[in-house]
């Protein structure tokens, strides 16, 4: 039975697209989903820390004053962060101190609206330091303590002391 000539171009048609199928292509045209790549380079994500700064509690909970995450390169240390986040505008300035002869921790913050949150160095009142959801021991939370990805640094100020009145003189005896 001879072939019809619908018969002949569907044939025609099919040998073509084989033959297409097989031959090789640039290297250039190259999809990026056939190579497992990508034609732009890929950004680098940078390791981050958090920063979490707290002053006292309100009737409504803690009165955070930070709380972000800041990138960092390696070799950075916690007064690098604290220098990541005065640059960002997030505090205006910041102190760290070493008045027992341990380490240099935190001292001072004082916000964009001129707040100082402070250690008066009194009993009642201090800087409570926690690193990673622990409090931190040793050289944890120094201003040389080096960053690490993922960290989470929390600086809490804690006042013991906070009806600041004057004391009743009168009927004491």
């Amino acid at each position: 039975m001879p072939a019809t000539l619908a018969q002949k171009a569907i044939a025609l048609l099919m040998a073509l697209v084989l033959c297409m199928g097989l031959t090789p292509h640039a290297a250039w045209a190259e999809e990026a989903g056939e190579t497992g790549g990508s034609s732009a380079p890929q950004a680098v994500e940078q390791p981050t820390v958090t920063l979490t700064i707290v002053n006292g509690f309100g009737y409504s909970g803690p009165n955070v004053l930070v709380s972000k995450a800041y990138s960092f390169t390696e070799g950075q240390t916690l007064a690098d962060l604290f220098a990541a986040a005065k640059a960002a505008g997030d505090i205006k300035d910041y102190e760290f101190s070493n008045p027992y002869g341990y380490g240099e921790y935190l001292a001072s913050v004082m916000m964009p609206d001129d707040t100082v949150v402070s250690d008066p160095t009194g009993a009642a009142s201090y800087w409570a330091n926690f690193k990673n959801g622990s409090y931190a021991s040793g050289a944890a939370c120094q201003a040389g303590d080096k960053l690490a990805a993922g960290d989470a640094f929390q600086f809490a100020f804690t006042d013991l002391v906070v009806n600041r009145g004057p004391l009743p003189t009168s009927g004491l005896s």
